[in-house]
């Protein structure tokens, strides 16, 4: 009744206690969503920012080096064998560039190096092309835009320097190099990611060149950038919380795009709003629990006394007042009780009766509708058979699989379905089932109404009678076509892909061997030249001395010590291209001996120092004992001279143990280096030091690495500048 003291009281309770409730709870859960969406987007926009940082170093790495090689002196006007020999040294180093390409002052190619030994018969001209005109007429460095290998598929991009003169300011010719951008996948590889994040790299054409599963980069995905950051389509198509950090190339542009997933983004918001929602029910509850006890308190008694009287007047026997107090309303519920009880009981009875009944007519009411929810309705082929295959049941989608009316079917042996190659096969499972009481499981093809051949896959089950035999099978079928297809395909797949390892395997092995003959050959040749040029230089310094002038003998002493730089690199050039020929002749190797020994031999670079040395315990191990002694011979040298700044040298030799492995170690106080160019620590030619600084030819450490890989061991570095380095290795 609308207009009930109960309706009345009710209304005004959850009318002020609830509805500031809800009011509260939604602007709570309003306000922790838009925080957490903020905090989400600033999170992707500072990986997006931090990927874009990296990625700006690496094309300014590039950059920097063809300018390096551009602006050496005279480079258009050396031999040509000068400008091969001097643009192979880059293609060697550098290894994200895969060619190299020299015109002249008109756009006619020069000289053309490629990463895989390709050389075109007859060189071409590029006078019409932008990564010519671009750089000749403007004197600035071009980037072209990013396009796809025929083979491979990787993204390569182009960049052009011009062979600006120094004296006249004009471009004499142009310098291009083809880019790989694989180091910019492994760069966001490398990037530290939250679960559900993403980054990618899209460029100024929409295609995405960069991404962590190299194989979305490589199929051309296409990707159009939104307006703007936050709640976006990401490049799956869900919904992200998506940031993105635009980085200009001269001509190009790279959007750096990082994304999440709005249940990892927002899943702290999304929790907080259902504690929120929880919460404001639990209020609710609670609330209308307290609202309804101070009703019922109130309006109970009036509201149970007028109900009864109006059940009791309608024909109603079984309700009763009940007594709680002794009051006249009390006197008159004993009556009205009493004269119901007898006529209830009755009534009782045949309640009882009808409620068995209709509990009777609901169960099975309920065992048909699981029935066809499991069978009838069941996307499986589901059919009963006798032994001997005909068939007794079958469902809906046995039916519409085989085409076939039930009546079709029932009372029929299965077999006709079936090709007739695959009888035998099926009376055999069904043979085995019927003798060992056990369920089997099988495959086989058939055709289909429209002629194609599909898998089935079946589970076949006895049913047993009273007595213990097989009375039925029950079978349930399911197609497996396309797992079948799939299966197939990642065969051939595979096969393609071990195929392909093979032949890359293969080009490789040729390339370093050729690279390692072509370093010898050329480090022997230039021998000879080399100590004439000394041998020469000493003779006018010992007879003609005393009719030169001071400027020509201080420039005669700089050729000199340039000639002796020179021989020792050839000689450390002809010793690193000997370690990729030479034997390795394992055998027992005392280290503590070889150190002890190794540090006799340099005992002339610590004359007028003071240098401590600390020898630790050092396991003996396996190897060969030339090469090894050349390692040790290596990392203590450098040890005592990047150690020569400090007024007491502290050196510690050692060894440590991890995964049952004994890791050797070298350790020193001196300069140090930055770990973020350890990757070029190793090179050869790479020196992290100015020659001016400390002499060498920045070759000793690749002697070490080769030396380190023929043992099939690895060979680290940890540093921090101004705090000592510390070289690791294990064979």
């Amino acid at each position: 009744m609308r207009n009930s003291i109960r309706t009345r009281f009710s209304v005004a309770f959850m009318g002020l206690a609830v509805g500031p409730l809800l009011l509260v709870g939604v602007i709570l859960s309003w306000l922790s969503f838009s925080t957490q969406m903020q905090q989400a987007l600033n999170l992707q926009r500072e990986v997006a920012r931090r990927v874009a940082v990296q990625v700006t170093a690496f094309f300014e790495e590039q950059e920097s080096q063809l300018r390096f090689v551009s602006q050496a002196q005279g480079l258009q006007r050396m031999e040509l064998d000068q400008q091969r020999n001097l643009l192979s040294k880059l293609l060697s180093y550098q290894n994200s560039l895969d060619e190299l390409v020299l015109l002249d002052s008109l756009g006619r190619e020069q000289i053309y190096l490629s990463r895989l030994g390709l050389t075109p018969t007859d060189l071409g001209s590029r006078s019409g092309a932008d990564e010519f005109s671009i750089p000749q007429t403007t004197g600035q460095d071009y980037f072209g835009p990013v396009r796809s290998e025929e083979i491979s598929g990787e993204p390569l991009m182009t960049i052009a320097v011009p062979l600006i003169d120094v004296h006249t300011g004009r471009a004499e010719g142009v310098l291009i190099a083809e880019t790989r951008l694989k180091k910019i996948w492994e760069m966001i590889a490398s990037t530290e990611v939250s679960p559900g994040q993403s980054v990618y790299i899209v460029d100024s054409q929409s295609h995405v060149v960069a991404h962590l599963d190299p194989s979305i980069v490589l199929r051309g995905t296409f990707f159009e950038l939104p307006d703007h950051d936050g709640i976006q389509s990401g490049l799956s198509g869900s919904r992200v919380v998506l940031a993105i950090e635009t980085i200009h190339l001269a001509q190009q542009e790279f959007h750096i795009v990082a994304e999440q997933t709005t249940s990892e983004a927002l899943a702290l918001g999304i929790d907080t709003a259902h504690i929120t929602v929880f919460m404001v029910l639990l209020m609710l509850v609670l609330s209308g629990t307290l609202g309804f006890l101070m009703v019922y308190q109130v309006v109970q008694p009036i509201e149970a006394l007028a109900a009864t009287a109006l059940a009791i007047g309608d024909g109603d026997m079984s309700q009763q007042v009940i007594v709680a107090r002794r009051d006249e309303l009390g006197i008159l519920g004993d009556v009205f009780n009493k004269m119901t009880g007898q006529l209830r009981t009755v009534i009782n009875n045949l309640e009882m009766q009808i409620a068995d009944r209709k509990q009777a007519e609901e169960q099975l009411r309920y065992s048909e509708a699981r029935y066809r929810a499991i069978v009838e309705d069941n996307p499986d082929l589901i059919c009963r058979f006798l032994p001997d295959t005909t068939l007794t049941f079958v469902n809906e989608a046995y039916c519409q699989y085989f085409d076939r009316a039930r009546t079709d079917l029932i009372d029929k042996p299965f077999l006709f379905l079936l090709p007739k190659e695959s009888h035998k096969f099926v009376k055999a499972n069904i043979d085995r089932i019927v003798k060992t009481r056990r369920t089997v499981s099988y495959e086989h093809y058939v055709i289909a109404p429209n002629g194609e051949r599909r898998w089935l896959h079946w589970t076949d089950r006895p049913i047993f009678n009273e007595s213990g035999d097989v009375l039925e099978l029950q079978s349930i079928g399911r197609d497996i076509t396309e797992r079948i297809k799939s299966e197939k395909e990642i065969q051939r797949l595979n096969e393609e892909l071990e195929q392909r390892v093979r032949e890359r395997t293969a080009q490789l092995e040729s390339a370093n061997n050729e690279l390692e003959s072509f370093t010898y050959s050329v480090s022997h040749d230039l021998r000879a030249p080399v100590r004439a040029i000394e041998g020469f230089s000493q003779i006018l310094v010992e007879e003609f001395s005393s009719h030169l002038p001071l400027e020509a003998r201080r420039l005669i002493g700089i050729v000199q010590s340039n000639t002796r730089h020179m021989g020792r690199l050839i000689d450390d050039l002809l010793t690193f291209s000997r370690l990729g020929r030479q034997p390795v002749n394992k055998q027992t190797i005392r280290t503590s001996d070889m150190v002890h020994q190794a540090m006799g031999t340099l005992q002339g670079e610590m004359e007028g120092r003071e240098v401590k040395i600390k020898i630790g315990k050092l396991p003996d191990c396996e190897g060969d004992p030339s090469l090894i002694e050349q390692v040790w011979l290596n990392l203590l040298s450098n040890a005592i001279k990047y150690s020569r700044k400090r007024k007491r040298a502290r050196i510690e030799v050692g060894c440590l143990e991890s995964d049952g492995q004994h890791v050797y170690f070298v350790k020193d106080n001196g300069v140090g280096f930055d770990m973020k160019y350890a990757d070029k620590l190793f090179g050869v030619f790479q020196r992290l030091h100015h020659s001016s600084e400390f002499e060498g030819t920045g070759v000793g450490l690749a002697i070490v690495e080769r030396i380190i890989h023929r043992h099939s061991g690895l060979v680290w570095a940890e540093s921090e500048p101004g705090k000592g380095a510390t070289f690791f290795f294990k064979i």
